[in-house]
């Protein structure tokens, strides 16, 4: 640091408190507007609004989970912390997150410039570069998302290590050096991209502290600093560890280093078009594969403005440090290591920016300098670039009002982008809008063919939408692509081809793969389809289980309890069968289906006088219900398939038919069921009822049925004609 004294440091500037309460309120003012944005569909679910951990605020246990979890593939317990004290506070609601983003930003502007001054010694350079760097458009993204809180978090301890470094550089002290080390740590704690703050630092060793003179004064900077690089070192593995483990990492087979190398270089030039320009920014910019020549060229690029910043280095040595710590700190993020499906992002910039606004304002300091261009005028200059930032800005803060706003901005500025015709798709999903969404993830999945997610998706909404050959050729075509992970969406793809299986009346093909839908993910869906296919097949003991499972998963599920109910039937577990019907009959209590099958289910488990009522319902709203039983029990008594045939439901089905009546026809198929099931003289007596009430042309062929129940034999119809 240069020995001026404080009151020379500012000799050339405003009064630092002027200047940061200008700096604080115009930031403020350029993204109070994110204070009535809500909730974004792109890692907010699981940061806060899907995350208990968060939600519940900091408890012990909360804590606990802060301090060790990997989830979103990150390890960063101090921003779930900063997210759980908000939860505290403001529970699930979106303002109080995205006022403590604000709040974060405007304090992390205002320390920046009080670092920029303590570093430099100069007051206007400092305010402006601050001023600047704070209301860019690019900032928008980690500000007014909440998902970014690390981005914000992290910057603070950053720029408060930059102004604790220089009061080190000021009087070097262990205690001092403890203290730039703690705001590491603590920026470590909030986002792993910090790893980069040691080199940082010795750029600011060269240039403006004047403490990197020659290679000989390299050593001992480096070796001074050895705590923050062993902090860095470590935070890269844990930070690879858990990307790795939340499956966010590229492999080489997949993006092969030669891409990597080239959309590094040309994410580098995007970012300094968009800093000179930031128009048609995205939440997302899709990773789109350069040709060997493109990348070539785009390396040049920056080797020429690095090679000129090297000649420059002792007449404007700002520009070469300035450009170093926008090349180098972007380098964890610059997907040389891909995490994530992004090319670059607006949010990788947020702390790679303050080098490039130190070179450019000290630049146009000199500039201004050397061609005395009045004070009065670069003021005005620097007023109407920050003007016409701050616009900008609260525009782009508007595209994040919510994921519609959001997804539709990235569509209308990005040519292919697949990711934002997804999350369309899923708020489509979500608002019952099953044709949209289905338009949505077949236009992402036309994007990028080979992508597993979007065909997925549109196998399940085709599911829906009862279109199931579709859904079948999606899920298939699904199942060949590579899925990053064995996982729900795998599981819904078998599901599908089950179901088509299923329909074409392949059940064992079916089950085999409800089997491989249950190995992809344990769903309650697969264990329900997997019992169904079962009980089909007369696989009743295996069936229960997984029926058992998915009812008890989904106990207000019509299909699940009813299913689970018909099959306990069919065993004869009759008092286990009434429980799960009516639950299935509570889910649908307009379904006479439902309600027949319950009432059947407690006449047979001996409650004759709640199956009376049940059947008194049934008559108010189908008059005919017990011609229908009738008719019904005799088919599954006389059918000539034994496949077919189902006498005990058949008995007790016609038993209550005749709580409305004892007609011929009724007290025949009582017969026909009770000689199916054995009841032989239950069966004669009824069918000597049906002779005697019934008219003279009915009686030869009940008579010849009589007969053959007394002679122990029981009835069955000719099969159809072929």
């Amino acid at each position: 640091m240069r020995s001026d004294q404080d009151g020379k440091r500012w000799a050339v500037g405003p009064p630092w408190w002027a200047a940061a309460a200008a700096i604080a309120v115009t930031a403020a003012v350029a993204y109070s507007g994110a204070v009535r944005n809500g909730f974004v569909n792109y890692d907010d679910a699981g940061y806060v609004q899907h995350n208990p951990h968060v939600l519940g605020g900091p408890t012990a246990a909360n804590l606990a989970w802060a301090a060790t979890a990997t989830a979103e593939a990150n390890w960063h317990p101090l921003t779930w912390v900063s997210l759980q004290l908000d939860a505290a506070v403001w529970g699930s609601n979106p303002a109080g997150y995205h006022l403590t983003n604000v709040v974060l930003h405007v304090v992390n502007s205002v320390l920046l410039f009080l670092a920029l001054a303590r570093l430099t010694g100069v007051g206007w350079p400092s305010a402006a570069a601050a001023l600047l760097w704070a209301v860019h458009p690019l900032r928008v993204e980690s500000v007014a998302w909440v998902a970014e809180r690390k981005d914000v978090l992290s910057g603070l301890f950053w720029v408060a290590g930059m102004w604790l470094y220089a009061r080190y550089a000021e009087a070097p002290s262990a205690g001092r050096m403890a203290a730039v080390t703690a705001a590491l740590a603590a920026g470590l704690l909030a986002k792993p991209m910090l790893v980069t703050f040691p080199c940082a630092l010795l750029l600011l060793d060269a240039w403006p502290l004047g403490r990197l003179r020659s290679a000989r004064d390299l050593w001992p900077l480096v070796r001074e600093k050895w705590p923050m690089f062993a902090l860095a070192a470590g935070a890269c593995v844990v930070t690879v560890y858990a990307q790795a483990a939340g499956g966010a990492v590229r492999s080489v087979a997949t993006f092969p280093v030669a891409d990597r190398v080239s959309n590094a270089a040309f994410a580098y030039l995007a970012y300094l078009r968009m800093t000179c320009w930031p128009d048609g920014l995205a939440v997302l910019y899709p990773l789109t594969v350069r040709s060997a020549g493109q990348g070539l060229a785009a390396v040049g690029v920056l080797a020429a403005v690095t090679y000129l910043g090297w000649r420059g280095r002792r007449a404007a040595p700002y520009v070469l440090v300035g450009w170093l710590w926008f090349l180098g700190t972007l380098v964890p993020v610059i997907g040389l290591f891909q995490v994530g499906e992004q090319a670059y992002a607006d949010r990788f910039t947020y702390l790679p920016h303050i080098g490039l606004f130190v070179a450019a304002v000290w630049a146009a300091a000199d500039l201004a300098g050397r061609y005395r261009v009045p004070g009065p005028v670069v003021a005005g200059v620097t007023l109407a670039v920050a003007v016409g930032c701050v616009g900008m800005t609260r525009q782009q803060v508007l595209h994040w009002a919510d994921g519609w706003t959001l997804w539709s901005r990235a569509l209308a500025v990005t040519s292919v982008n697949p990711t934002a015709h997804m999350k369309l798709g899923d708020l489509h999903l979500a608002a019952g809008e099953s044709a949209d969404a289905l338009r949505c993830f077949l236009a992402a999945a036309a994007a990028e063919p080979t992508a597993f997610d979007c065909r997925w998706k549109a196998a399940s909404v085709l599911q829906k939408l009862g279109q199931v050959d579709d859904a079948e050729l999606q899920a298939r075509a699904a199942l060949l692509l590579p899925a990053r992970r064995w996982t729900l969406g795998v599981a819904w793809c078998w599901m599908a081809a089950a179901d088509g299986s299923r329909r074409r009346g392949d059940l064992a093909s079916a089950a085999a793969e409800y089997r491989n839908a249950l190995a992809a993910a344990d769903n309650w869906e697969a264990q329900a389809g997997l019992g169904g296919v079962l009980a089909q097949l007369g696989q009743l003991d295996e069936a229960v289980p997984h029926l058992t499972a998915a009812a008890e998963r989904q106990p207000n599920n019509l299909v699940a309890c009813n299913n689970l109910g018909n099959a306990l039937s069919e065993l004869g577990r009759w008092p286990e069968a009434v429980g799960w019907l009516e639950k299935a009959a509570a889910a649908a209590p307009a379904d006479p289906r439902v309600q027949l099958r319950l009432a059947v289910a407690r006449l047979a488990a001996g409650q004759p006088d709640r199956a009376a009522a049940d059947a008194s319902r049934l008559a108010a709203a189908d008059p005919n219900w017990a011609e229908t039983a009738a008719r019904t029990a005799w088919a599954l008594s006389t059918h000539p398939d034994p496949a077919a045939r189902r006498g005990e439901y058949a008995f007790h089905l016609s038993s209550l038919s005749l709580t409305a009546g004892r007609t011929p026809a009724r007290l025949d198929a009582v017969a026909a069921a009770a000689a199916e099931t054995g009841r032989f003289p239950d069966a004669v007596a009824a069918a000597e009822e049906a002779v005697l009430s019934s008219p003279e042309p009915e009686q030869s062929a009940r008579r010849a049925r009589l007969d053959a129940y007394r002679s122990g034999q029981p009835h069955r119809e000719p099969p159809p004609p072929r």
